[in-house]
């Protein structure tokens, strides 16, 4: 944001929390076009060829056959393709928006989306899949300063904010606290355990800003398309990062399915479940996008 004043940074951020408050679509649009109206630096690094990726998806119905519950198309491990069904804002996506949320960490992906793993659930039993991808590429993908939030909580993100702040001593000028404010806000969104699709409309808002704005490389002065963000986990907060990534990195193959595991849980004391069945995929045919179990 260079050439861009103080004064401008700071009505901008007052504009971007006051439209969040306002929690329209009409606040939403117009958070999102003010963001589309600068040129904003972000961090980025990239995510190496032959990292392991990992997402779960709970079954929406819970069957005593495990058998009969497993997924036998890629599609249905992906992203989802009903498009027209998804009606609420997500941390990283808007309406009729499909992103594929992911986490490097088994863990994560099972604490970010299972609900037996929040003590307050009242579900008894579950059953949920886990699919691994493997990295057949390198890409890049957004990420974050530390904030308030997650300082001294993950490693990773530790390890990713030294590199940040080399950058930031390297390339400093006047305009960069203010812009590290910007960034810290956006961190925040991204960071914070909300409840309320209305909570989400900041973070939408910039995810898309990178889906739909080229990185700047500014060691090599050379743009490069993100091809999605990567920020820590607000459900575990321990290890890994979650990702969300554009649909194109599944269908594209930048990644590919490599294993998928379904399992039955079922709650055994008051605040101890355990896996009571277990199957795990024979093979993945991408020339018919299938799973194959035998």
């Amino acid at each position: 944001m260079r050439n861009v004043s103080s004064e401008v940074i700071l009505d901008l951020l007052d504009f971007l929390i006051k439209r969040k408050e306002e929690n329209s679509l009409t606040s939403y649009s117009a958070s999102k076009n003010t963001l589309y109206s600068f040129s904003i630096p972000f961090a980025f690094t990239i995510i190496p060829k032959g990292t392991p990726l990992f997402r779960v998806r709970v079954h929406k119905e819970y069957c005593d056959n495990i058998e009969a519950a497993v997924f036998h198309e890629i599609r249905e491990v992906g992203h989802r393709s009903d498009y027209n069904n998804i009606l609420t804002f997500g941390r990283a996506n808007e309406p009729l928006q499909t992103i594929f949320y992911c986490s490097t960490e088994r863990e994560t992906a099972f604490f970010e989306t299972s609900s037996l793993a929040r003590l307050n659930s009242n579900t008894d039993k579950e059953i949920y899949t886990t699919s691994r991808w493997i990295v057949q590429e390198d890409f890049p993908v957004a990420n974050f300063p530390i904030n308030d939030l997650n300082r001294d909580k993950n490693r990773i993100a530790e390890d990713l904010n030294v590199r940040f702040e080399e950058l930031v001593g390297k390339f400093h000028d006047e305009g960069t606290p203010d812009l590290l404010n910007l960034l810290d806000l956006l961190s925040t969104e991204f960071a914070r355990d909300y409840h309320s699709e209305k909570d989400y409309l900041i973070s939408s808002a910039f995810a898309n800003y990178v889906y739909d704005h080229p990185g700047m490389n500014l060691e090599t002065g050379m743009e490069m398309q993100m091809e999605g963000l990567m920020y820590p986990s607000v459900q575990w907060t321990e290890s890994g990062m979650n990702l969300a990534l554009t649909p194109s990195v599944v269908n594209d193959r930048l990644i590919e399915l490599d294993q998928v595991v379904c399992q039955k849980m079922e709650r055994v004391d008051e605040t101890i479940y355990q896996d009571t069945d277990t199957l795990i995929s024979k093979s993945i045919d991408y020339e018919n996008w299938k799973i194959n179990w035998k």
